[in-house]
């Protein structure tokens, strides 16, 4: 399906095979792994961030020039948030919202279009992996349509759907993500709860490596999740971080290699959380920016290309991030949306979106007035999507199947416009 990968993405490939499908389980599951948060004795002591220099940001010759000078640290505290809940890049496919409630997709999915097609009304929130798609509708429920092989659908049953399917009721945020051996998905149903299913390799959560074809009630007062599809973070309403899965890279952040099938405290006073490929990012309430893990292709963003197995210091000022396979994007509060890591795949370059194809190991600013970023898990590196305060909805990097929304297949190495009136944050 793909092309032949390069050496670096061969690497991601080896990378991902480590996951293993578990076996399948019984409908719904309603026993708690943790009926209420995660008490310090069921985890290790909290990992202390280390610091690192901040990164001088490059200037991305698309945007119009202004004078920036590195940010000071803010003195606010924010709300925890989720990523982008109105748009979704999910590798092949695209999902957006627009202002009137209106889902509309494009890519490879159950409808092939290389433009949007309207699919459903009402939605308030979504979420894609490679191969299904999450929806939530003003009435808190929650459907799921796509590729169904590990359960990840979440309606019992290893069954692919192509049109929407009720899922369950009371949802306020899903997450939607895969690997090479399957996808999964996370949901925080309005009471706090955090609910998981689908392929599993530790990264639901639940204490075993068993798929889950129902959802599986993971802990109680969760806030915000993020999941790769090999790990999973979440943070709870207290605002410490916790994460479980696989950790070859470091991607926990608790200072080891060491694989977790149940949540690890990680940190304290998070507000946003991002799981990557191989990578973790977090917002803590002062604004600083931290990643962890893998860092092959400067996804990091501190300037080198060496693994970090505990979180280090980024830069300031941020206020919302997104990070996919290889690569990274962050929101400063300015709205300048910027850019790092892998920018390079056998012809699935530019989801950096700077003009070229170069990897950057630190941010590079892409384009200003951002407001939302999100970016795809692919194992051909993929593609970037955000929105800016004009409700303009913007895409680059791999367009093989038409993901980019523009009515062609051809990759883009800068932000191009698809359409008007998204649904902001």
């Amino acid at each position: 399906m793909y092309k032949n990968f390069t050496r670096s993405a061969f690497a991601l490939l080896l990378l991902f095979v480590l996951a293993a499908c578990g076996a399948s389980s019984s409908p719904y599951t309603d026993t708690a792994v943790f009926e209420t948060s995660p008490t310090e004795e069921q985890a290790p002591e909290t990992h202390h961030p280390e610091s690192a220099p901040t990164p001088t940001p490059v200037t991305n010759p698309i945007v119009t020039p202004t004078p920036t000078t590195t940010p000071e640290p803010p003195q606010f505290v924010g709300e925890i948030t989720m990523e982008a809940v109105t748009l979704a890049a999910g590798g092949t496919h695209t999902l957006a919202i627009t202002q009137d409630g209106a889902l509309w997709a494009w890519g490879s999915t159950t409808i092939d279009s290389h433009s949007p097609v309207r699919v459903k009304d009402n939605a308030i929130a979504v979420s894609a992996s490679n191969g299904h798609s999450m929806v939530i509708t003003q009435d808190g429920a929650l459907w799921a349509w796509g590729n169904n092989s590990a359960g990840a659908l979440g309606d019992g049953t290893t069954i692919n759907q192509y049109s929407p399917l009720h899922i369950m009721d009371n949802v306020n945020a899903v997450w939607a993500a895969n690997s090479l051996t399957g996808a999964s998905t996370m949901a925080i149903t309005q009471d706090g709860v955090l609910w998981a299913w689908g392929d599993n390799d530790g990264q639901l959560g639940d204490g075993t490596r068993e798929n889950r074809h129902s959802p599986v009630r993971i802990m109680s007062n969760v806030a915000a999740v993020s999941t790769s599809g090999i790990h999973t973070m979440a943070i709870t309403q207290d605002g410490v971080l916790w994460a479980w899965g696989a950790n070859l890279m470091g991607q926990l952040g608790n200072g080891t290699t060491t694989r977790s099938n149940s949540p690890t405290r990680i940190m304290d006073n998070v507000i946003a959380v991002s799981a990557g490929g191989s990578h973790s990012l977090a917002i803590t309430n002062d604004g600083r920016l931290w990643a962890w893990g893998w860092n092959m292709f400067g996804q990091l963003g501190d300037g080198t290309s060496t693994d970090r197995h505990s979180p280090i210091h980024i830069m300031d000022d941020v206020i919302a991030i997104s990070s996919g396979t290889a690569h990274t994007m962050a929101i400063t509060q300015d709205g300048i949306l910027w850019a790092w890591g892998a920018n390079t795949g056998q012809g699935y370059g530019g989801q950096l979106g700077d003009g070229t194809w170069e990897n950057q190991h630190s941010p590079t600013r892409i384009m200003d007035n951002a407001v939302a970023v999100s970016t795809s898990h692919s194992v051909n590196f993929g593609n970037t999507i955000a929105a800016t305060q004009d409700g303009v909805l913007w895409a680059w990097g791999d367009n093989s199947f038409g993901q980019l929304g523009d009515g062609t297949t051809d990759r883009r190495q800068y932000p191009t416009r698809i359409m008007d009136n998204i649904m902001l944050p």
